[in-house]
C-alpha cells in the first residue's frame, strides 16, 4: 500500500556508523574520554552547501534541544562566547564544559 502525500526524500549521502577500537577510556583519576564516529560520503558541492558556521551552529543547537527535551528539560546548553555549558537544572551544576568552536 502506497503512502498518499509523503514526499520522496532526495539522498545525498552516504552515512556508516563506526566503532572505533578505543571508544571509550577511563584513565587513573576517573575522567573519561569517549569518541563517536561516523563516514559520511557526499559530493563535495552538497558538502561545500552545508559547512559553514551557521549550518554547524544550527546542527548543534538542534542536537541540544533534542538532548534537553529526552531529559524532560532537566538538562539545558548555556552558550557563552568563550564555551559551551551542559547544565543540570541550574549552575552551578555543569555537567560538561566544551571551549567554543573554531571556524
Amino acid at each position: 500500500m502506497k503512502t498518499l502525500n509523503r514526499r520522496r526524500e532526495r539522498s545525498i549521502a552516504n552515512a556508516v556508523i563506526r566503532d572505533p577500537e578505543q571508544h571509550t577510556v577511563m584513565d587513573e583519576h576517573g575522567g573519561v574520554r569517549s569518541v563517536q564516529a561516523a563516514d559520511v560520503t557526499m559530493p563535495i558541492e552538497e558538502l561545500e552547501s552545508i559547512w559553514s558556521p551557521m549550518h554547524l551552529e544550527r546542527l548543534a543547537r538542534t542536537y541540544w534541544k533534542y538532548l534537553s527535551r529526552v531529559f524532560l528539560g532537566l538538562i539545558r546548553v548555556s552558550y557563552t562566547e568563550t564555551e559551551r555549558a551542559v547544565i543540570l537544572i541550574t549552575r552551578p551544576f555543569v555537567l560538561l564544559r566544551f571551549h567554543a568552536p573554531e571556524y
